[in-house]
């Protein structure tokens, strides 16, 4: 059941990510976006199960903390990263002047 359930939701997921992919990539270097995130997605997973495998003999209250650690990081992290992402107009006015200035 929790398969299912995890391939129920990794549809959706799948979906936005690849749309965002799409919004936000200049229109030359969407092939090079789009590959470098396929390369970027495998390689995490690759860790995580590398991980998870490593963490397998812990406790269980010890692999929900670290969950738990692993979202209080990401939730931290989240303003400070999106304080330095460029908006989709800000990529397009920098992809159109380099075109002009070469």
């Amino acid at each position: 059941m929790v398969f299912v359930t995890a391939g129920a939701l990794d549809g959706p997921l799948l979906t936005a990510t690849l749309r965002l992919r799409a919004d936000h990539a200049p229109p030359g270097t969407r092939s090079r976006v789009f590959a470098v995130g396929a390369g970027l997605e495998i390689t995490a997973a690759t860790s995580g199960t590398a991980l998870a495998g490593a963490a397998a003999g812990l406790p269980a209250p010890v692999l929900l903390l670290a969950v738990a650690a692993s979202h209080a990081v990401a939730g931290l992290l989240h303003p400070v990263l999106r304080g330095t992402a460029r908006s989709p107009a800000a990529l397009s006015e920098a992809t159109s002047a380099s075109r002009r200035v070469q």
